[in-house]
């Protein structure tokens, strides 16, 4: 069969009537295409804020967990006969019976306590993010600890020694609470709030 001999068949008629079809289609495939493409960028976006997400709480988990046993160190460093008085503690260390409740963020500082602000600054240990600006109210961000006296632990006294040389230490219970408050603000990446508590043990003369 010559060329010319498919000038009146079906299949020429086909193509002369198909009224825009091909078009059609690939208009179809484009917008699905298009769609796909949508729903993964949004993918994509999603799971690069879930990843800063947890960068995020990972570091503010640590920097909290840091400040509060800086706390329990400071407590460490405080001499026998200070722990003893609870009239000479500091205004970080509140004693037992306290009416306040460190676990209320809004008391960080209030009334009679005034916390540590963190001492963890240095260019080897600095938790502090960019951006870190405590103004010493809970206005400001705040990365401090403070901790509350729960007074002797039961059965805790040893005597050590005999007679007038004899020596008894007694084991003093003690919570710790860190605070991490980062106010959000332009180039504040670890921004967020977290507050933690341990407790923490201590032997010291009796007085």
């Amino acid at each position: 069969m010559k060329n010319e001999d498919f000038k009146d068949t079906g299949w020429r008629k086909s193509i002369a009537n198909d009224e825009g079809v091909v078009l059609v289609t690939a208009l179809l495939m484009l917008a699905v295409l298009t769609l796909m493409g949508v729903a993964a960028m949004s993918i994509r976006n999603t799971e690069q804020s879930i990843s800063a997400n947890n960068e995020v709480s990972q570091h503010n988990f640590y920097a909290v967990e840091a400040v509060t046993l800086e706390g329990a160190a400071a407590i460490e460093q405080l001499s026998d006969a200070v722990l003893n008085d609870s009239t000479t503690f500091p205004l970080w260390l509140q004693p037992i019976g306290t009416a306040i409740d460190l676990e209320d963020s809004s008391v960080w500082p209030g009334g009679a306590f005034s916390p540590r602000g963190t001492t963890l600054t240095g260019a080897a240990t600095d938790i502090t993010p960019a951006g870190y600006t405590p103004n010493g109210t809970s206005a400001g961000d705040r990365i401090w600890s403070g901790a509350i006296d729960q007074g002797l632990a039961s059965g805790s006294s040893v005597t050590y020694g005999s007679g007038s040389a004899g020596m008894t230490k007694q084991e003093r219970i003690f919570d710790a609470y860190g605070i991490y408050d980062v106010k959000s603000g332009a180039g504040k990446t670890y921004h967020g709030k977290m507050m933690l508590v341990v407790g923490y043990k201590k032997q010291v003369d009796a007085p």
